[in-house]
This record gives structure tokens, C-alpha cells and sequence, in this order.
């Protein structure tokens, strides 16, 4: 719902849902894309873009932030991300460094050297 707002530019009512969920205990990152509850739950953020699935910034932004994590050993968020990213049609390849859309987009999976230098969204 606040991402729906945010596509509708009610920014007044998504900060208001922000505020909501964090009163919940649930912190919303959007810069990483990833939401954290107190009780150590976590998710992705993928925008309201009603059938068009995500945009590309979206999928590199989560792609770099689960090697990240994978850096970190976090595996389970490596997991989670992996698996939100397939849900909406998206393959990772870590062995290619690449990700594939179900609707023919593409992009590279950023090594960790190249996160550390700057070299990867987010």
C-alpha cells in the first residue's frame, strides 16, 4: 500500500504508512529496498508498478544488497532475496554474475570489489 501511494505521489499519506508501520516495529529501508521487523523478519521492496513487475533499478538495487549480505554471511537473508526476486520473475545466475527477467531483461551481478569501489547501485 505505501509503495501504491508513493506511484501516486501521495507522499504525505506513504510517510503516514511509514510511520504506521514503524509503530508496528517495522523499519523501512528504501534506499536498500528491504524492510526489518523487531522480531528479526525482513522482506523486499518492490514498487507499485501495478502487472509491469519490477524496474530494473529495483533488481540490481537488491541484487547488490544480497551480495552483501552474502559477503556478510547473512545467507538467510541471501535467501530471502533470491527467492522475492524469483517470485516476480526474476532469476539470479551467481555463477555468470547475471540476472534474467522472465520478459527478456538482463543485467550483471556485481562482484563485491566492484560494491566496495562504488560499482553497484545502492
Amino acid at each position: 500500500q505505501r509503495e501504491q501511494e508513493r506511484a501516486n505521489k501521495d507522499f504525505a499519506r506513504s510517510d503516514e504508512i511509514r510511520e504506521e508501520l514503524k509503530g508496528l516495529g517495522v523499519e523501512v529501508f528504501d534506499k536498500e529496498k528491504m524492510w526489518r521487523s523487531a522480531s528479526g523478519a525482513s522482506g523486499v521492496i518492490i514498487g507499485f508498478h501495478a502487472r509491469g513487475g519490477p524496474t530494473d533499478l529495483e533488481i540490481t538495487t537488491l541484487v547488490v544488497q544480497r551480495e552483501k549480505v552474502r559477503q556478510s554471511g547473512d545467507f538467510a537473508t541471501s535467501d530471502m532475496i533470491r527467492n522475492e526476486l524469483r517470485a516476480v520473475g526474476v532469476e539470479i545466475y551467481d555463477k555468470e554474475k547475471v540476472w534474467k527477467a522472465t520478459d527478456g531483461r538482463q543485467g550483471p551481478v556485481p562482484s563485491w570489489q566492484q560494491i566496495q569501489a562504488g560499482g553497484g547501485a545502492g
